[in-house]
């Protein structure tokens, strides 16, 4: 009988515990508002409303390949998030964006390093996008060369 008296004790004891919590920080939170009046000039200002929908993302143009590629190994996968892109990886993270017909760029790696490539690819078949094409690393080869190369 006497372990069921304390373990009784114990349970009013753990509410008694609680409730005493929750009194002292209600206690605080009205000591910070006396600390602090309100006055006639203070306002609270509301939250401006965040835009519900992200921005359209942008289509992916040669001159913007152009000027990423000035960067050279400084790429990063940020440089490419604001354009049209598909993720087509399996294993590495693998983004492609396309630019035309003609052109698209691949972009492995991992988001949070920098890529392992950034490949400008120019195939001639829309419809075969695995034979006939010719790629550049655009951190380290002449990307208006091949672009007038391939024209």
């Amino acid at each position: 009988m006497k372990w069921k008296l304390i373990i009784f004790s114990c349970f009013l004891a753990l509410i008694f515990a609680a409730g005493c919590s929750s009194m002292a920080e209600k206690h605080k939170s009205k000591e910070v508002s006396a600390a602090k009046p309100a006055t006639e000039n203070s306002t609270l200002k509301k939250p401006e409303p965040q835009p519900s929908t992200p921005e359209k993302p942008q289509k992916l143009t040669l001159e913007k390949v152009k000027e990423i590629s000035k960067k050279g190994d400084n790429i990063s996968s940020h440089d490419f998030e604001s354009f049209e892109g598909v993720e087509t990886g399996s294993g590495l993270y693998i983004m492609r964006y396309t630019i035309d017909d003609n052109y698209y760029i691949l972009v492995g790696g991992s988001p949070k390093m920098k890529p392992v490539y950034v490949k400008l690819i120019y195939h001639k078949d829309k419809n075969n996008l695995t034979e006939n094409r010719k790629m550049i690393d655009i951190r380290h080869d002449d990307v208006d060369k091949f672009i007038k190369d391939n024209e």
